[in-house]
């Protein structure tokens, strides 16, 4: 089961069509969402490679898309509705003015398949790795 797990979240991240500073705007916002220390410090770094600074990342540790330029918000904003099952008309009239039905559905896919994972992580109450510490919310 994880090895399908993985491999549909590998699949998320080559075929979702979002860029990989979008993805990890997504990845963050959820892990975030859900309170999930352990996909957010992996994360954390990932974002940083494709983009994201480190006021942006604190900013969506908190919630706060303030940041965020109109259509990444735009992208987060529904990337959280998915998560909090609370997708309507106007949420995804205004995803579909920027992205295509098929990243549309990348977006939700990445959003539910992270926030699934994270749930199975704090299942199994996973570690960050031996001699890691946890970035924080803030890891400025």
């Amino acid at each position: 089961m994880l090895a399908g797990l993985r491999s549909f979240l590998g699949s998320l991240w080559a075929h979702s069509g979002l860029t990989d500073r979008e993805r990890e705007l997504v990845v963050l916002a959820v892990t975030s969402e859900i309170g999930n220390r352990y996909e957010w410090h992996q994360h954390v770094n990932i974002a940083r490679d494709a983009g994201v600074g480190d006021d942006e990342i604190a900013a969506l540790g908190t919630g706060n898309l303030a940041p965020l330029d109109d259509a990444e918000t735009t992208l987060v904003e529904y990337a959280l509705a998915v998560v909090r099952g609370e997708v309507d008309a106007v949420a995804h009239d205004e995803t579909a003015a920027l992205y295509d039905d098929a990243t549309i559905v990348g977006v939700a896919a990445i959003a539910r398949g992270y926030d699934a994972l994270g749930g199975l992580i704090d299942a199994f109450d996973l570690e960050l790795e031996s001699g890691a510490e946890f970035h924080g919310w803030d890891p400025r």
